[in-house]
């Protein structure tokens, strides 16, 4: 039986962790004392919020909400949805949990779409943390349409901001910052478990939604720890048509969205001097690669919200997150841990929704 929400139901569950570990998760806040956020009303540092996702034994803490309390009630409003609802959900990941010690731990760094949020793709997050990965998502400040700092301060996104150049630049710094943070002792001992370590940025790759997927080709070329990406539906910009990278790079798009229609695809793929591939997922749309549809589809409430598939397509979203991971999986084993491709060199009858274009 499907959940239905009502205001006395009780806490509902993101779906189950495919990999082998338990994941743990924390939120810290960021301030970068080099820049004057462009986009703050006022000058000021610019700060941002990122979560992390881990391996973890200990599953003793509570499992984090996929929302703070006073985000989820903002949520709601703007989503028209039932108050409440989004203060029901619970992710997988066990709250401020320890990170479980495995030596030189692969990272992966998540950049979201123009006005998303990092909390709406927690499914895909955990999914890889349970698979032995420190996953870092971060949120664009006054980008992200809604954005909670660990005081409880909520800062709305600028609807002007645009799917340009000089957004990306921005996201670029942000990510830079961020990796930037992995060999700062004083970001490091916040995390759970971990007291006298850094990180190993020798092994880092990025992927990113949207103007995510952008800022991921941006950063390939900005930093050398970054030692590939994904694409998940991105728009490719002016300049990253003719720069490209020749780093190992994925564009993973919705139904129907290759090269072959698209003329900023087809002019960057002749610049991805590396390793290459581009796959697509049948009956999706761009809406897809984010959590919120599995989520309301896992809470029971998604043939009312979207009854016609057109916002999140016709492909099961609890499905479409599974091949999502599966394929986001192999990439970054295939970067950071030696793995193999096959999966996007012969098609595998286990993901009969992709297509190798």
């Amino acid at each position: 039986m499907r959940y239905r929400y009502s205001p006395c139901a009780s806490k509902v569950s993101l779906q189950a962790l495919p990999g082998p570990y338990s994941v743990g998760t924390i939120s810290l806040e960021l301030i970068d004392h080099s820049r004057i956020d462009p986009y703050a009303p006022t000058p000021q540092p610019r700060a941002l919020m990122v979560s992390l996702f881990y391996p973890t034994t200990d599953i003793h803490p509570p499992f984090a909400p996929y929302l703070p309390t006073a985000l989820a009630t903002v949520a709601d409003q703007y989503l028209s949805l039932p108050a409440g609802f989004l203060e029901s959900l619970q992710t997988q990941a066990h709250l401020n949990a320890r990170l479980k010690e495995i030596p030189d731990i692969p990272i992966i760094l998540f950049s979201p779409s123009l006005s998303g949020i990092r909390e709406e793709y927690t499914t895909l997050l955990e999914g890889l943390a349970s698979y032995g990965y420190l996953v870092i998502a971060m949120d664009h400040t006054y980008d992200g349409i809604l954005v909670e700092f660990s005081d409880g301060t909520i800062i709305e996104g600028n609807p002007d901001l645009a799917p340009d150049q000089a957004n990306v630049d921005v996201r670029t710094q942000d990510s830079i910052f961020v990796i930037d943070q992995l060999s700062n002792v004083t970001f490091i001992k916040q995390i759970p478990g971990v007291v006298h370590r850094t990180f190993k940025e020798s092994k880092i790759a990025m992927f990113g939604h949207s103007l995510g997927g952008s800022t991921t080709l941006s950063v390939l070329e900005a930093d050398d720890r970054v030692l590939g990406g994904v694409g998940l539906d991105p728009p490719i910009l002016e300049n990253e048509e003719t720069l490209g990278t020749c780093k190992p790079f994925l564009l993973f798009g919705k139904e129907n969205h290759t090269r072959y229609n698209d003329p900023a695809w087809a002019g960057v793929w002749t610049h991805l001097t590396g390793w290459k591939a581009e796959i697509t997922l049948a009956n999706s749309t761009h809406e897809t690669f984010a959590d919120v549809g599995a989520v309301f589809e896992e809470a029971g409430v998604l043939k009312t919200l979207d009854p016609e598939g057109l916002m999140y397509g016709t492909i099961d979203l609890l499905r479409a997150m599974v091949v999502e991971i599966a394929y986001l999986r192999a990439f970054f084993d295939f970067v950071l841990k030696e793995g193999e491709d096959t999966m996007f060199r012969h098609p595998d009858p286990a993901f009969p929704e992709i297509t190798i274009v």
